[in-house]
């Protein structure tokens, strides 16, 4: 008869992949099992770097944020001219196109958070310089300087965002 399925789980995650028992194994199985496998290291570096981050604190938080605000920005200024809308430029048909250009970005975000998180980490000291520093220009606490940091890389990303779908709406 017909081979049965076994189900190969990978301690500490939750990735399982069935597969033919060892006697009668595929190839496609093999690759199944070395793809998963491959995955499951990913993800355990991605918990390590992840708990190291979380050690970092605020700076490494902020870190993070502008990887994130780098990687968003850029992003969706370079997908913005290759995602086209069909009609009239207005602001709605501008920001469907927004959500489609976000979209896109975010599938490139997965890509590249173990890079991210990564350089983030490397990163957490000059987080921690730049809010030591704006601590001592304005004589504020840690935490209200990590809100100002915070809000300003919001506030640059609303605009890049907002200049694109006004600039694109007049501009036809």
């Amino acid at each position: 008869g017909e081979p049965k399925l076994a189900l190969h789980t990978f301690p500490g995650t939750s990735i399982a992949i069935p597969f033919f028992p060892r006697d009668r194994v595929s190839v496609a199985s093999k690759i199944q099992i070395r793809i998963a496998t491959a995955l499951s290291k990913v993800q355990s570096k991605t918990q390590k770097l992840t708990e190291k981050l979380n050690q970092a604190g605020r700076a490494g938080f902020l870190a993070y944020g502008f990887l994130n605000f780098a990687l968003y920005a850029g992003g969706t200024l370079l997908q913005w001219h290759r995602i086209s809308t069909t009609g009239l430029a207005t602001i709605s048909s501008q920001v469907k196109k927004l959500g489609k250009v976000l979209g896109t970005v975010y599938v490139g975000s997965q890509v590249t958070k173990l890079p991210r998180i990564a350089l983030a980490v490397a990163l957490a000291p000059v987080g921690n310089r730049c809010l030591d520093w704006l601590q001592e220009k304005l004589g504020v606490s840690e935490g209200m300087a990590f809100g100002i940091l915070t809000a300003a890389l919001i506030g640059s990303f609303l605009t890049v965002v907002g200049s694109l779908i006004v600039g694109s709406a007049l501009l036809g």
